[in-house]
């Protein structure tokens, strides 16, 4: 059975992806066009042999309007992770229920739990 899951994990993923990142490459590379280059801005300015970058006010002047030029690439990030559940969610329960192995979906699911509250991304951000 695993080379059946395998070929269907694979026609699965290519439905899904090819669509999805037709759709979402070239918004996502405009939008992070910016932030990126207010980055890039960044780096230029700071002298070699910076062994560690100091946050001063600039930094986090120039790290806020960053974040919020980012705000487009954040909301189709948001969307593309959800429209992936979505996706991943149905050929999951299309697969279980072609193939009968829901104990193993529950057994699956009882060991991923302790891993899924992990530390949030959103206290971090100027570590990114």
């Amino acid at each position: 059975i695993a080379l059946i899951t395998d070929k269907y994990v694979l026609v699965t993923t290519i439905i899904w992806l090819g669509p999805k990142i037709i759709i979402f490459a070239v918004p996502m590379l405009f939008f992070q066009m910016w932030p990126m280059a207010i980055c890039r801005f960044y780096v230029s300015v700071v002298p070699d042999g910076t062994s560690r970058i100091m946050r001063s006010f600039g930094f986090y002047i120039l790290f806020a309007f960053a974040l919020i030029l980012a705000i487009p690439v954040a909301l189709l990030a948001i969307l593309s992770f959800v429209l992936d559940c979505i996706a991943y969610y149905f050929f999951s329960l299309l697969f279980c229920a072609c193939t009968c192995r829901w104990l193993r979906v529950c057994d699956g699911w009882k060991k991923i739990q302790p891993y899924r509250a992990g530390p949030s991304i959103l206290l971090h951000l100027p570590d990114l």
